[in-house]
C-alpha cells in the first residue's frame, strides 16, 4: 500500500501557508524574503521513541564544523569498515536505524550524523555546502568510507562531498531528487506561493553562492563526479520525490543501476528489509551489481 501520510507542518507554517498568497499580493519583496528564509530553514521534527533508543545505543560525539556543533554517531566496532549514511532535508541520522544490525553483522561500522540545523546539531539555517563541510570533518574522524548511502537531499549531499574530495568507494542514492524545477515547484507548493518566488530563489542562490541552482542537483553534479559504482533505489509511489528523478539521473550515469520498489513512499523505504539487503549486496558484491 502506498505511503499516504502527509507531513504535519508546525502551526506557524500552516498559518503562513494560508496568508502567503496575501503577502505576495501586498508585498512581493517581503514574500521573496520569506521564501528564501524558509528555503534554508529546515523544520525540526522530534525523533521517535525507536530513534531515541537507537541513538542511545550508538557511540556519539559533537564535532565543531564552522560555527556549528554537529552531532555524529556510529554503530559497530571501530575496526569495521565505515559506511556513511546521510539523511534528507528535515531528517535525522537515526532514520537509518534499521540498517544498523544488518550492516554491523556484515562487518561494517555505520556512521551517521544530524546535519547542520537538523536533529541534535546546532543552527537554524543551513545549505548543501555546510552538509559537505560536516562530511569532510566526519571523514577525518571515521573515513575513508567504504560506501555512502544518502536519502533524498542526502543523496545530493554525498555526491557533492565526493566531488569535493571525500573518499567514497561506492555510492547509493535512495529517493534522491535530480530535477531542479521539480525541487523548486515542490517547495513552492509547500509554501503555497507562485512561480515568481522560484525565479527569486534562483537569483538569490546565484548572488549568494555564485552558483546556478541547477548545478546543485545530482543530474548536473553527476557530470563532475569521477565514475564509481552507483546504485539508485526509488519507490514508484513516492509522491514527495517522484521516481522520474532517479530515471533522469540514471540516464546520466556510466553504470546506471536502478531498483524500483512499490508501496513504500518516500520515508518508509528506509525501513524496508529488501531495500537494506539490496544496499548490502551492492556494497559487498560486484561493483556494477551484475
Amino acid at each position: 500500500m502506498a505511503e499516504k501520510k502527509a507531513i504535519k507542518f508546525p502551526v506557524t507554517l500552516r498559518i503562513l501557508r494560508k496568508i502567503f498568497p496575501t503577502i505576495e499580493r501586498i508585498s512581493p519583496s517581503l514574500a521573496n524574503k520569506i521564501s528564501v528564509d524558509f528555503f534554508f530553514k529546515p523544520i525540526k521534527f522530534k525523533p521517535t521513541a525507536e530513534e531515541n533508543e537507537s541513538f542511545e545505543k550508538a557511540n556519539h560525539q559533537f564535532l565543531k564544523v564552522g560555527n556549528k556543533k554537529i552531532m555524529v554517531y556510529s554503530w559497530g566496532e571501530g575496526e569495521g569498515k565505515p559506511v556513511l549514511v546521510t539523511h534528507g532535508w528535515m531528517g535525522r541520522g537515526t532514520q537509518f536505524r534499521k540498517f544498523v544490525k544488518p550492516f554491523n553483522d556484515n562487518g561494517y561500522q555505520l556512521v551517521a550524523f544530524d546535519g547542520p540545523a537538523h536533529g541534535r546539531s546546532g543552527g537554524s539555517k543551513t545549505h548543501m555546502g555546510e552538509f559537505k563541510d560536516a562530511i569532510i570533518a566526519i571523514q577525518e574522524a571515521y573515513g575513508p568510507f567504504e560506501a555512502s548511502i544518502g536519502h533524498s537531499f542526502g543523496g545530493g549531499v554525498n555526491m557533492y562531498a565526493a566531488i569535493q574530495g571525500v573518499s567514497i568507494k561506492k555510492m547509493i542514492l535512495i529517493s534522491a531528487p535530480a530535477v531542479a524545477e521539480d525541487i523548486l515547484e515542490n517547495y513552492m507548493a509547500i509554501l503555497n506561493g507562485n512561480p515568481e518566488r522560484i525565479a527569486y530563489i534562483r537569483k538569490y542562490v546565484r548572488r549568494t553562492f555564485n552558483i546556478d541552482f541547477n548545478d546543485t542537483t545530482t543530474y548536473v553534479m553527476s557530470e563532475k563526479l569521477d565514475p564509481l559504482p552507483m546504485l539508485l533505489i526509488h519507490d514508484r509511489d513516492d509522491t514527495e520525490v517522484p521516481i522520474k528523478h532517479s530515471i533522469a539521473l540514471q540516464s546520466k550515469l556510466e553504470y546506471p543501476v536502478l531498483i524500483e520498489t512499490k508501496g513504500l513512499g518516500h520515508n518508509r523505504i528506509l525501513k524496508d528489509k529488501s531495500v537494506i539487503e539490496s544496499c548490502l549486496d551492492f556494497i559487498i558484491n560486484d561493483p556494477h551489481y551484475s
